[in-house]
């Protein structure tokens, strides 16, 4: 299993605050790993922003000229898993928003649930994604999907990857 160090998976303090618990676990994790200066984190009105938007908006291109080139949407909804694991032993995670009822990739998707992949785990029959699911205290593992359109059982639940972006922070 591998797995990001000195990311702190915050805890959502209310519904409908995964994306804020998401966000904020993500900019303590780049400003631990990368020494960017750090911003208050304000959880806005409008949850529908989206994460990718409020991280951007947090690191203005004026005063981190690379911080907007970190926040990369991915062709498919979820990468490949080769490109999981290569990312995440580059010490880069990924965010992204699940939904209970499939839908192709969509950067607009403002329904769901967000969470945060920061590592990987693989046995000779599975592959597991090591996920910080802020409805919980603790790490979670979540298989990898077969097939986007088939999802799977997460929790009890069936779910499906909205979208993912890759959080890279050392460009």
């Amino acid at each position: 299993m591998a797995t990001i160090e000195g990311y702190n998976n915050r805890k959502q303090t209310f519904n409908n605050s995964c994306w804020a618990a998401v966000v904020n676990s993500v900019i303590e994790y780049m400003n631990n790993s990368h020494r960017w200066g750090y911003k208050e984190f304000i959880p806005e009105e409008d949850k529908m922003k989206g994460a990718i938007k409020i991280l951007s908006d947090l690191y203005p291109v004026s005063e981190f000229p690379n911080a907007q080139n970190n926040f990369i949407l991915d062709d498919k909804a979820l990468p490949e898993f080769e490109e999981i694991k290569e990312q995440i032993n580059k010490r880069n995670l990924f965010i992204s928003n699940i939904s209970w009822k499939y839908t192709r990739k969509n950067p607009d998707y403002k329904e769901g649930h967000w969470i945060a992949i920061i590592g990987y785990e693989e046995t000779k029959d599975s592959k597991f994604l090591v996920i910080h699911d802020p409805n919980y205290d603790k790490l979670q593992n979540m298989t990898y999907p077969k097939t986007l359109q088939d999802g799977v059982t997460y929790n009890g639940s069936k779910i499906y990857f909205a979208n993912t972006s890759y959080i890279d922070v050392y460009k």
